[in-house]
Parts: structure tokens; sequence; C-alpha cells
């Protein structure tokens, strides 16, 4: 079943791989963000969660106002149910995007899940 929080991602994450390279074995410090975040959601998309969080990681230690990194990593720790690890990167995003409903309910999902009932229903009434 999808999860709500990435639903809209996976919309963008179809569209980035229809202009996707295979950048298999390059470095990724010479890659443009542009690349870089091509390449972390084809990573996301083909299940490789690994390496998706190893990009989405540099990116955002280089550059910590990155929304795609961190929604990334709140998407990569959703999936292999590293919940307080997607809470965190969703909040993250969430500050650098406070307006955007999508991420105030991708971290009240991400609070739903770790059973932080109260605080989630604060977030799903942000996205509002």
């Amino acid at each position: 079943k999808p999860k709500v929080h990435i639903i809209k991602l996976i919309a963008v994450i179809t569209l980035a791989v229809q202009v996707t390279h295979n950048f298999q074995g390059q470095d990724i410090r010479y890659l443009n963000p542009t690349k870089k975040v091509t390449t972390e959601l084809a990573h996301y998309q083909k299940g490789e969660y690994d390496q998706a969080e190893e990009l989405a990681r540099s990116i955002v230690d280089k550059s910590p106002s990155d929304l795609w990194a961190w929604k990334i990593l709140g998407a990569v720790f959703t999936e292999t149910d590293q919940l307080s690890e997607a809470f965190v990167a969703y909040r993250n995003a969430a500050r650098l995007d406070p307006k955007n409903a999508e991420l105030h309910c991708n971290v009240g999902a991400s609070l739903k899940e770790m059973n932080r009932l109260e605080e989630a229903i604060v977030s799903f009434k942000q996205a509002i």
C-alpha cells in the first residue's frame, strides 16, 4: 500500500528517472546538483536505499538547506523503518519550507508511526 508521505515524491521520481543517465561508478563530488538529485531519486526508485541515503547525506552535509535531499532521506528512512530518523529528516525539510503542506503531512505521518499521536495531530493541522 502506498504511504501518504511519498505519493507526490513518487511522481517526481518517475519524471526524474525518465531523464536519468546511469552515473554508477562516477565520483558524486563531480556531479552537478541536478545530476546528484536525479541520481539520488533513481537509487530510491530502484530500492537502492543505501545508495540513496549515502548520496543524500553527502548533499546535506555540504548543503544543509537542500530540501530535496532531506525529503529523500525521510523517504528512505521511512521505507527502511528508521522512524525517528525519518521524522528528523522530514522535520528539517519542513523547517526549510514551512508553508509546504506535504512536508507537514510527512512529519505527521512519521510521528503517527512512532505512536506520538498528539504531536502528529499538530503536524497534520499545520498541513491544512
